[in-house]
């Protein structure tokens, strides 16, 4: 008699146990599960231009960046034919953050966007308008070199 109270005690004790803690915390991700969420939504841009020149540890390092109150207008990092890309990239950084339990907001998503688009411009092409460093570069040289 007591061996069959004994046995419902302990399964009692471990229920009870069990279903508190699942409910109570929530788990905090590893850095490799955060890397792992990452990489799986940069996968479908690995073999494109933009995946030549940005890289999942770069798309992490701008989602967990602090939020920086700025008007992330990206249209003049775009190159032509591209205007599809920013709704695709939209998406995956919208899921990356939900994914990764960070406040999905306009602002985050327009920044990592800026950035991931700002990074790719800054090797691979020139633009000529007031935001590229070399800009003020070419400018700086063209004083110095005055005769």
């Amino acid at each position: 008699m007591t061996r069959k109270k004994y046995d419902r005690d302990i399964y009692d004790e471990d229920y009870f146990s069990e279903s508190e803690t699942s409910d109570d915390e929530d788990i905090e991700l590893t850095d490799e599960e955060k890397y792992n969420i990452v990489e799986y939504y940069w996968d479908p841009w690995k073999n494109t231009h933009l995946g030549q020149w940005v890289d999942p540890v770069d798309v992490e390092k701008y989602l967990l960046a602090e939020p920086r109150v700025a008007n992330y207008q990206y249209q003049h990092l775009l190159l032509k034919g591209e205007e599809d890309i920013p709704v695709s990239l939209y998406n995956n950084v919208l899921k990356m953050c939900r994914d990764l339990r960070i406040p999905a907001t306009k602002q985050k998503i327009f920044q990592v966007i800026y950035s991931v688009l700002k990074k790719r411009n800054d090797f691979c092409m020139i633009h000529r308008d007031n935001y590229h460093w070399t800009r003020t570069w070419g400018k700086n040289l063209s004083i110095n070199n005055t005769y």
